[in-house]
């Protein structure tokens, strides 16, 4: 099980004159002293294995945060304690929750004990929202500003720190449609891209990965292209009868699903369907269209079961038998204007020099740019990213996989070895961790002021209310 650490830890970097960061929690393992995640019943939670933490849990809303692991990347001393131990104490603390999904928030807030109230109210303490693994932020605003109406803590010392990369706009856009004139304060973060950097910098990772030259010789390949999909979204189920309709489905590694943690693939349609407002029509075509796929299911690349989240593992061989990746990322129809957000599946093609279309959040490949990776053009049309509408974009980046399907196979080879550069420019640009991530948290952490970019945002009245109601 995923376990907090008990004690302080460091690198040897010098920690740049800043006090340690000082987590609170409260609740420790009787048995091995770890500690236990704020917001969880401390009897479920020891009752969990590690593979349970990976999917949904009733009852279990909230896992530990990884936030700290960037900061003790970047050489500042973090201090785990019990909640008691930093009550003593006259240092600044934080007190972390980290949801799973988008869950009410009220019931943690209400077990906040009232001396870890009297903290946040004095400014010692921080009520620290980890939502950086997910890019939900306007729901998660939503939640946060419906429990702060009923248990109201000091809120310049609540921090949400969210994946969406957008998040300090879609926070300004949603604190003004809302009239909320006492706001939080936010942070984007993009949370995957240096724990695939890590990643890439182990021993595993050296002995296993595919080499330039490895992917350079390979001149012939089987299939072309590779389409991962575990869980059974909307967007992903659309995604996959639209290359069977295409007469695609045949001509890629494509993995997917016929049920997910016991919803089928039907009401998954029908329940994400009504959850992120799809238009009626297209729900029954994918329905109807869905029929004809149904017999075809499970499909399976790598893996028998579909449970186990592989997020940081994955086999080499089917990107050197591809020519590209289509990129089903986590968020699409349920995407709020101006959000982005990139999981790890968007940085796999890149650790294995394959070249991608995505469906994602729109204006996605804008920022990527800004991050400092390259994109496709002019071998890949790229229109598509800038495109709103979530169906129109993601009907423009399956037309321009059946264009690519029809380059002859004899050129093929050359037009991935065109991409040659972009693709070694990618895989070095995302094995170099920078550490910007941690020193974004150590400005929250001294109080210094924190800047950030972000793509070009769209003014929308966002119904959020009704579409976590639905949840």
């Amino acid at each position: 099980m995923q376990a907090e650490p008990t004690h302080s830890s460091a690198l040897d970097a010098e920690n740049n004159g800043t006090q340690p960061v000082c987590l609170g929690f409260d609740h420790q393992d009787r048995d091995d002293g770890t500690f236990i995640p704020n917001g969880v019943v401390p009897e479920l939670w020891r009752s969990l294995s590690k593979s349970d933490l990976e999917n949904h849990l009733p009852g279990v809303d909230f896992r530990h945060s990884q936030l700290w692991h960037f900061l003790e990347k970047a050489g500042v001393r973090i201090h785990r304690a019990h909640v008691a131990h930093n009550l003593a104490s006259s240092n600044t603390w934080y007190y972390p929750l980290r949801p799973y999904g988008v869950p009410d928030l009220m019931p943690a807030f209400s077990r906040v004990e009232r001396s870890v109230r009297r903290e946040i109210e004095s400014g010692k303490c921080y009520l620290v929202i980890d939502y950086a693994h997910e890019g939900f932020s306007s729901w998660m605003c939503y939640r946060i500003y419906e429990a702060l109406s009923q248990i109201e803590f000091r809120r310049d010392r609540v921090m949400l720190i969210g994946g969406d990369l957008n998040i300090e706009s879609s926070h300004t856009k949603y604190i003004e449609e809302h009239g909320i004139c006492a706001p939080i304060r936010v942070l984007p973060l993009n949370y995957f891209q240096p724990l695939i950097a890590e990643h890439m910098a182990s021993e595993n990772f050296r002995a296993a990965h595919l080499t330039w030259q490895q992917v350079e010789q390979k001149r012939t390949r089987k299939k072309l292209y590779l389409n991962f999909n575990r869980r059974n979204r909307f967007h992903r189920l659309l995604v996959v009868v639209r290359l069977q309709k295409l007469g695609l489905l045949e001509r890629g590694y494509v993995s997917l699903p016929n049920q997910f943690e016991g919803q089928t693939n039907e009401r998954a349609i029908e329940n994400e369907g009504i959850r992120f407002q799809v238009a009626p029509t297209l729900m029954r075509e994918l329905l109807a269209d869905y029929q004809q796929l149904s017999p075809l299911l499970p499909l399976r690349i790598d893996v028998d079961e579909m449970r186990t989240n592989h997020a940081y593992t994955h086999p080499t061989w089917p990107y050197l038998e591809s020519w590209l990746s289509l990129v089903s990322e986590s968020l699409f129809f349920e995407s709020t204007p101006g959000q982005i957000f990139f999981s790890e599946k968007i940085w796999k093609p890149m650790m294995n020099y394959h070249p991608f279309l995505l469906i994602g959040d729109a204006n996605s490949l804008a920022m990527l740019r800004q991050l400092g990776f390259r994109t496709f053009e002019p071998y890949i049309n790229e229109v598509y990213d800038a495109v709103a509408d979530h169906e129109k974009r993601l009907t423009m980046v399956l037309n321009e996989l059946f264009r690519i399907s029809q380059i002859p196979e004899k050129t093929r080879y050359d037009w991935f070895m065109g991409m040659r550069d972009i693709l070694i420019h990618n895989f070095e640009h995302l094995k170099t961790d920078n550490l910007v991530q941690a020193f974004r948290l150590l400005d929250l952490h001294t109080n210094r002021s924190v800047v950030s970019s972000g793509a070009t945002t769209q003014p929308s009245v966002l119904n959020i209310e009704s579409r976590i109601k639905s949840l």
